[in-house]
């Protein structure tokens, strides 16, 4: 007689009766469905994760190796459980998790210390002001950041200084096609002119098509596998460049001379303002500035304040107000080629070879009789986007000779 089973246990208690003999028989379940880690997040030092087993839980440990187990494990129980860990120490590590079959799983993360790009980009009314995006604005705000693996000091080599436009909300892809969903992203600005003496063509066809630009396709190419590659990089810079949206609505002949910073911002981002079979967006690691980052940067003078200039067109800032543009920290930081003028990225919506770019005297023309993308070398600034999940800031001041250092 079956007196009773412990299903926890595993035992099976019976009696006999008289000289009875019987013979129990069990089926051996083999668990060989691994555990799951889901929901991995790390917010400053804390870590936090979903882990899940079919049947039950065993344990769980943190290594700095997927090879070698933790030399401790913290015991847990049930199907589910909701990790919530403190970890103080940089560096990858990986969190391990076991089942009371002994299969094992790992998934790995990192602690990076730091201030967060969030943290940094509160608006202040000093040199951050939130208009479409966090933005730095003046003449000369203390916003260079250095993409080295260093912690403090100045930039350990110039190719890796660049100057913080803005925190912004913009699209990402994993595949260059499709969307992933929006992400809070750090946009950044070269401080060389990768144009160099000579400048570049935004093209070496005459069509506007950002797509499939000459000027893109290096960006894309040879300048972003000389950047990743240079010495003292952050080794996180890779794949921390993101593969986001850029907008590629422009101006056209019948309001080229009235837009306004958000005038121009607004056209950007208008999927109708494009010649026709152009694209109205496309997914790339690098680009460059857009107009409206251009109209934004100015906080304005004493003869045109900051309110004044964000009503001027920014087609008329070269003399009728140049209150505007020589308090534009993108318009002074040209001084190592103000001889040239230097390309946007924005197509102009109602020709097919033209693009808007900032004059050397500081004004953004949109078209021009004898300009096309084809035939003149100007400056170019590469522009992209920084992941602020996978970045932190780790040191400096943000002034050119102590910048911020990522890590």
């Amino acid at each position: 007689k079956v007196l009773n089973y412990d299903n926890t246990l595993g035992k099976v208690s019976f009696s006999f009766i008289g000289s009875d003999r019987c013979s129990l028989y069990f089926d051996k379940i083999i668990d060989t469905e691994k555990p799951v880690i889901s929901n991995l997040s790390v917010n400053d030092t804390t870590v936090t994760a979903t882990l899940t087993d079919n049947i039950e839980l065993s344990g769980y440990g943190i290594s700095t190796s997927n090879t070698v187990e933790p030399t401790s494990w913290t015991t847990i129980s049930g199907t589910i459980y909701n990790l919530n860990t403190t970890i103080t120490t940089e560096g990858t590590y990986y969190l391990w998790l076991k089942d009371s079959a002994s299969n094992k799983t790992t998934k790995e993360f990192t602690i990076s210390l730091g201030k967060s790009f969030e943290t940094l980009m509160v608006a202040n009314n000093t040199d951050i002001f939130d208009e479409n995006g966090l933005r730095y604005e003046g003449a000369n705000p203390n916003n260079y950041i250095c993409l080295d693996n260093q912690k403090s000091g100045s930039c350990s080599d110039s190719s890796l200084l660049f100057r913080i436009i803005g925190l912004f909300d913009e699209d990402t892809s994993t595949d260059g096609t499709s969307s992933n969903g929006s992400k809070k992203l750090l946009k950044i600005i070269d401080t060389n002119n990768y144009g160099g003496t000579s400048g570049k063509k935004w093209n070496s066809v005459c069509n506007n098509n950002w797509s499939s630009a000459s000027l893109k396709t290096e960006l894309n190419g040879t300048y972003l596998t000389t950047l990743t590659s240079t010495s003292n990089v952050n080794s996180k810079l890779s794949s921390a460049i993101v593969n986001a949206r850029w907008h590629l609505g422009g101006a056209s002949s019948t309001n080229y001379s009235t837009l306004t910073a958000e005038g121009i911002y607004l056209q950007e981002r208008n999927t109708s303002a494009i010649y026709s079979g152009n694209p109205s967006s496309i997914y790339a690691n690098v680009g460059l500035m857009y107009p409206s980052d251009y109209g934004y940067a100015t906080v304005g003078g004493t003869s045109t304040n900051k309110s004044s200039c964000r009503t001027k067109a920014i087609y008329n800032w070269a003399s009728s107000y140049s209150d505007c543009k020589n308090n534009d920290w993108l318009f002074t930081s040209q001084n190592n080629f103000v001889n040239y003028a230097e390309w946007t990225i924005t197509p102009y919506s109602d020709t097919s070879a033209n693009v808007s770019y900032i004059e050397s005297a500081g004004n953004v023309r949109f078209q021009y009789n004898y300009v096309d993308v084809c035939n003149f070398y100007w400056a170019v600034r590469p522009t992209f986007y920084l992941d602020s999940i996978l970045l932190k800031i780790v040191g400096g001041t943000g002034t050119s000779t102590e910048p911020y250092h990522i890590g």
